[in-house]
């Protein structure tokens, strides 16, 4: 995922609707943290997810967006972002001195923002779909034939039940606990993804 392009579409217009992959999920609704929206959910399709965001105007939502585009103009406002000069990986985002790097979300973080987007595009309806096919495709294919068949079938219709029941209850019961967490990184406090205490703000860019 490009970076500088999603940071781009924050660019303080009321609303943005974005069409990514469902796995880009997760830098999207971190920089739209960054950069001042809230994110009010999805709409499923069918190669990804079309992604809601509205402007935060609250104070702390300004201010922040205001430092990620400079953060050199306001060195009293605590970074949201943890960030190093000269650092060999990381992101610098547009309008920052080349040589600094912002720190993307952890690997925990990351996850728990993936969850967030997996509970808000709810597949779990689908696993019983096809389960249900399945089930009904198979019993009328063994219908008339021996009980060697319909013993295969019943093996495979228990071997789909249980890892339906594992994609319904217990993987939802996870990422609810994951997005929970994302949606206090998001704006429930001001907590942030990725925060630490670096050093001040970057200096200006050399541009």
């Amino acid at each position: 995922m490009n970076l500088d392009r999603i940071a781009a579409l924050f660019d303080g217009r009321p609303r943005v609707d974005s069409s990514q992959y469902t796995m880009d999920g997760p830098e999207l609704l971190w920089m739209s943290y960054l950069y001042g929206y809230r994110y009010e959910g999805l709409s499923p399709l069918k190669n990804g997810a079309l992604f809601h965001f509205v402007r935060d105007d609250s104070a702390s939502a300004r201010r922040r967006a205001a430092w990620m585009r400079a953060p050199h103009l306001d060195p009293t406002f605590p970074p949201p972002v943890s960030w190093s000069m000269g650092a060999p990986w990381g992101w610098t985002p547009p309008g920052w001195h080349p040589g600094a790097k912002v720190a993307l979300p952890t690997r925990e973080e990351r996850a728990d923002l993936l969850s967030l987007v997996m509970v808000d595009r709810g597949n779990s309806r689908y696993f019983w779909g096809v389960l249900a096919m399945v089930a009904g495709g198979g019993a009328v294919a063994a219908w008339g034939r021996g009980p060697g068949f319909w013993l295969v079938w019943a093996v495979v219709v228990a071997a789909l039940f249980v890892c339906t029941l594992i994609g319904t209850v217990f993987v939802p019961r996870r990422h609810a606990a994951g997005a929970a967490r994302a949606r206090a990184r998001l704006g429930i406090g001001d907590a942030s993804v990725g925060a630490g205490s670096p050093p001040g703000p970057p200096p200006a860019t050399l541009r």
